[in-house]
């Protein structure tokens, strides 16, 4: 028996073949099907790989492709040197089985190897246009990875199958990653769609390393704005486990040119967004329904992390539900979020197609929260602060209000000394309930007089009596160089039952744990320098090439606000004051190029440019401080267009008919003085 068994296991080692997966070898850029034409193209090998059989097409058998359906692999080989372009007629057939797309086996291409602050430096020799109005790659097949490519159109990839991959790409730009390419009707650089009853999960975009990155860019179309990365959220609703990690999304490969048209990330569920550069969008950065972990991600600037690129519409974060993390725990890398023309994390207040509509238990704790035009953390979409109410008993439910509108701290008292500062304070909120609060240190303050956080210096647990309060400090922390301005938030830490308001709706979502405060006021360490807030605008925005166009910027306080009436009214509206005695410089860029330096006079400055070339331009006014303000800074876009064409004058002009008569006049001068010379003779 023991023979038997050998002399079959030698049968199976001599006389069959082992099972390789399919791979074919793209050769040729054009997007036909055509057998024994000494090609094999795109579409073709897609098509081979779905029947699971050569086609009979001699060109793919002669490559010997293997064993068709496990795990198989589309390459590249096309002749000559660059980028090689795959325009497409129609769209191409879904990716129905498990494939591995890789741009990279092209001759020339090679992945990126930069740190996300450093730029992407990726070489892409495969480009796919989608046809008008058309799709990319549709992958609806689990286990699916699509890398190397740069690809774009109306929907560049699809995604309907899970444990899918889309890495190392540049989605919604060209080969050289410089360009936005918009499709007719704006670009979905990444959709990911439940495909009938099936809902897709764990797809990852990007991943943790370096060659992983993409470069997403959401370019615009007719009429409409492009998306970089839209999870599923109509029914039957998202799945789970979805991951968005180290992309480029809005800029070109520098990571300090803003390419976007559109929105960042949008309807994101169930999402891990770690280490992003997501800046430069018009439309807002990132669109969040429930469930989310965000950490780590640079929102707003360039990627240095501290130079402005500021996201559009809303700004940084919007929130339609609930149960997302963002920034915490520590310690978790922080989210810079700064430089947004609007807020830097804002919750919506009215119910979205998609969410749990329970917009509460967002958890938002050591991030670097600064120079936002809006409020650093607003619970109702509104850019006036929500006032504390005692006892703190306004609900989503019944208020509409985000994370329950649950209040911020009171800091009383702030005492610098040395590179240390020393507060105290107190809390109102919900009664017998335990809260962690934060502690952060700016530059400057709102115009309101209530802050935003740019440095997290620490952290104090406090627990309300019966009556809802509770006290804290003298507490020491220490505190960087210029940043004397101190604000507060406080985080629901407890774990109750639902509220009654909750429970009786049926709304288990409404324990309070993780809720997390708008910032609290801002008070300046005494012996430090009065916060200021630099306002900057444009006299012409867009302008044309080589027109004129003055940046102004104005110096205002933060809540040292000037007296009187007006001063009275600024407070109660939000609005800035501007304050007397500034002294200083105030500095124009142009990104990270410097335009100007000019003396602030009057407490204000103005720099006046025509050379400035067509595109959007990110200037920023920052304002040096001096011994009695602190520095402060501010950003707006440019829009630059290419000069009118002059209009061609088909008549002749004023000048030109007094020119004729001048000629008729010389001629009767000229006609008479020779007759009266001829008469003289």
């Amino acid at each position: 028996m023991f023979r038997r068994a050998f002399r079959f296991a030698f049968f199976v080692l001599c006389f069959t073949s082992p099972l390789f997966a399919a791979t074919i070898t793209v050769t040729a850029t054009d997007d036909t099907i055509t057998a024994g034409d000494g090609k094999v193209t795109l579409r073709e090998a897609i098509t081979a790989i779905n029947a699971g059989n050569t086609l009979g097409d001699a060109d793919i058998a002669a490559q010997n492709p293997g064993t068709f359906g496990t795990n198989d692999t589309i390459n590249f080989a096309i002749a000559g040197a660059g980028a090689h372009m795959i325009a497409l007629a129609s769209n191409l057939p879904n990716l129905n089985k498990t494939v591995f797309i890789n741009g990279y086996s092209q001759s020339g291409a090679s992945p990126n190897s930069n740190a996300l602050n450093a730029g992407i430096n990726a070489v892409l020799q495969i480009e796919i246009a989608a046809p008008s109005g058309g799709i990319g790659l549709q992958a609806l097949a689990d286990g699916t990875t699509i890398r190397g490519l740069a690809i774009h159109g109306y929907k560049a990839i699809l995604v309907g199958a899970s444990n899918v991959v889309i890495a190392g790409n540049f989605i919604g730009a060209d080969a050289a990653g410089t360009t936005a390419l918009p499709g007719a009707l704006g670009v979905y650089c990444v959709q990911v769609f439940s495909f009938g009853s099936t809902i897709p999960s764990n797809v990852t975009i990007g991943g943790p390393n370096n060659a992983d990155r993409n470069l997403i860019v959401p370019a615009g179309g007719s009429g409409s704005h492009g998306l970089g990365v839209q999870l599923p959220y109509v029914a039957p609703g998202p799945g789970t486990g979805y991951v968005i990690q180290g992309n480029y999304i809005g800029t070109d490969i520098t990571g300090n040119v803003a390419l976007s048209q559109g929105e960042g990330l949008d309807a994101i569920s169930n999402a891990f967004v770690y280490g992003n550069l997501i800046s430069g969008n018009p439309g807002g950065a990132v669109q969040l329904m429930d469930n989310n972990t965000l950490q780590g991600n640079l929102i707003g600037t360039q990627r240095d992390g501290i130079s402005a690129l500021p996201n559009g519409n809303y700004g940084g974060i919007e929130i339609h539900g609930g149960n997302s993390v963002i920034g915490y725990p520590s310690p978790a890398p922080p989210n810079v979020i700064a430089h947004n023309t609007g807020y830097g994390i804002v919750i919506y207040n009215a119910a979205t197609q998609g969410s749990s509509n329970i917009n509460t238990r967002n958890q938002i704790a050591f991030n670097s929260i600064y120079n936002n035009g809006s409020l650093g953390i607003s619970l109702d979409y509104s850019p006036f602060v929500l006032a504390n109410d005692v006892g703190d008993g306004d609900t989503w439910v019944t208020d509409k209000i985000g994370n329950d509108g649950q209040n911020y701290p009171v800091i009383n008292s702030a005492t610098v000394s040395g590179n240390s500062v020393t507060v105290a304070g107190t809390l109102n909120s919900l009664a017998q309930r335990a809260f962690e609060l934060q502690f952060f240190a700016s530059a400057a303050c709102a115009a309101s007089g209530y802050g935003q956080g740019q440095t997290f210096i620490g952290s104090k647990d406090v627990v309300t009596d019966a009556s809802g309060n509770a006290s804290f400090g003298p507490l020491s922390f220490t505190v960087p160089a210029g940043q004397s301005v101190i604000t507060s938030t406080a985080i629901d830490i407890s774990t109750p039952a639902p509220r009654a308001s909750t429970q009786a709706s049926g709304q288990i979502s409404g324990q309070a744990s993780g809720n997390t405060s708008e910032f609290s006021q801002c008070l300046t360490a005494s012996g430090g320098p009065n916060p200021t807030t630099t306002v900057v605008t444009s006299s012409l925005n867009p302008a044309l090439a080589g027109q004129n166009v003055t940046f102004t910027a104005n110096i205002v306080y933060g809540n040292k606000l000037a007296t009187g009436d007006s001063a009275t009214q600024a407070r109660s509206l939000d609005m800035p004051m501007t304050p007397s005695a500034v002294t200083g410089t105030i500095s124009f860029s142009d990104g990270a190029s410097m335009l100007a330096t000019v003396p602030a006079v009057g407490d204000s400055a103005a720099f006046t440019t025509s050379s400035l070339i067509v595109g959007t331009h990110p200037i920023t006014a920052t304002y040096s401080g001096d011994a009695v303000y602190a520095g402060s800074s501010a950003s707006l876009s440019q829009i630059i267009t290419p000069p009118a064409q002059a209009a061609i004058q088909s008549v002749p002009t004023l000048g030109a008919w007094a020119l004729v008569l001048l000629v008729l006049a010389l001629g009767v001068f000229v006609g008479v003085h020779a007759k009266r010379h001829r008469q003289a003779r």
